[in-house]
């Protein structure tokens, strides 16, 4: 399968119709015929060189080649993605052969006509403007008929998909060239990524890339190269960064103390107290962390003079274990592993974060 680059912006009042009722259009009208088809799928640029010096005179215009592309080389099953304002299209190419303008099924061309909402006839290889008697008006040629030459079934992959948001920088330029047909094969994973980001409404997105692809590497960070009191740490300046009026390390040797936390931050302004369990592990976490913490801010009433109080538990883990997470479901835990507690650093921002760690 070959993926094209066509333009249709020439002649695009009828051009664009003709795209919508399932039908690729390029101009070249003056050669619309079987003979000139025949000719350019059996002797490419010979056939075509000799045919416009014969009916032109002087050098042929190297946009030929877009005509050559359009009648030998599209086939059926290639996907063609034509540009439009400030968007673009991908449909499939349904039949191995074009066909001229002038064999356009009748029925199809009226139906362009209404959609179009001009007066067209077909005659022999062009379409024409309808004078007042209903014929073709041969007054001025360059106004009065429409230069549509040739023309290929198509079906729609996907229509209307936006460029902003959907296209990567290099098929973004691609479609700034100037040209009318080009083989763009060498792109064929950033239309097939633009298709089905444009179908599941992803578009691109700076913030959650730089996210994705920083997240291993802080999740490496926080793993290897930190202790656990390094960790415990870095989770407290979290809190700071995030605006705590006061962050505390309960003492590890209270007397009578139920469970434990490692972090207690405060949130002054909106009467919040965070009790946090704070874990270095590989792996998977078990749930007495959920436990540990639970039971610490029920000791502590949890929710009292007026504060609101949350639980976490903060972990450099993979995963949390079932038994883990049902109880933290239980009792209204929130659960952060490593990458979990990675994003959340990204999004408070890094500068100013506590030394200890060697990249």
């Amino acid at each position: 399968m070959t993926t094209w680059l066509h333009r249709i912006s020439w002649c695009a009042e009828v051009s664009r119709p003709l795209l919508e009722h399932g039908y690729l259009s390029i101009g070249f009208s003056d050669f619309g015929d079987d003979d000139c088809i025949d000719g350019v799928c059996r002797a490419r640029d010979g056939y075509l060189r000799e045919r416009m010096q014969k009916d032109w005179g002087g050098e042929p215009p190297r946009s030929r080649f877009s005509l050559i592309a359009f009648l030998a080389e599209m086939k059926k099953g290639d996907q063609v993605l034509v540009p439009g304002h400030g968007e673009f299209s991908v449909y499939r190419i349904c039949e191995d052969r074009a066909q001229p303008i002038g064999k356009m099924d009748p029925e199809v061309l009226a139906e362009i006509k209404r959609s179009a909402n001009v007066g067209l006839v077909v005659d022999t290889s062009c379409l024409w403007r309808v004078g007042p008697d209903g014929k073709p008006d041969r007054g001025e040629k360059d106004e009065k008929y429409l230069d549509v030459g040739f023309t290929r079934k198509v079906e729609p992959i996907k229509v209307g998909i936006p460029r902003d948001g959907y296209c990567d920088s290099d098929l973004t330029s691609r479609m700034k060239m100037r040209q009318t047909t080009a083989d763009i094969s060498d792109l064929d994973g950033a239309v097939d990524h633009a298709i089905s980001a444009f179908e599941n409404n992803r578009p691109f997105d700076l913030h959650g890339n730089i996210v994705e692809q920083a997240v291993p590497r802080i999740l490496h960070l926080l793993q290897d190269k930190l202790n656990p009191d390094q960790f415990e740490g870095l989770v407290k300046w979290y809190f700071q960064r995030c605006g705590a009026t006061r962050v505390d390390t309960p003492a590890k040797n209270e007397r009578e103390k139920k469970g434990d936390a490692d972090i207690v931050a405060t949130f002054e302004p909106i009467k919040t107290i965070l009790y946090v369990q704070v874990k270095h592990h590989r792996g998977m976490t078990p749930g007495w962390a959920v436990e540990q913490v639970r039971d610490y801010a029920e000791d502590r009433g949890k929710a009292s003079d007026g504060y609101a109080g949350i639980m976490w538990v903060v972990s450099t883990c993979e995963e949390f274990s079932k038994e883990c997470v049902d109880k933290a479901e239980e009792s209204g835990v929130l659960l952060f592993n490593g990458k979990d507690f990675a994003k959340l650093l990204l999004d408070a921002g890094i500068s100013g974060c506590p030394g200890g760690v060697k990249g």
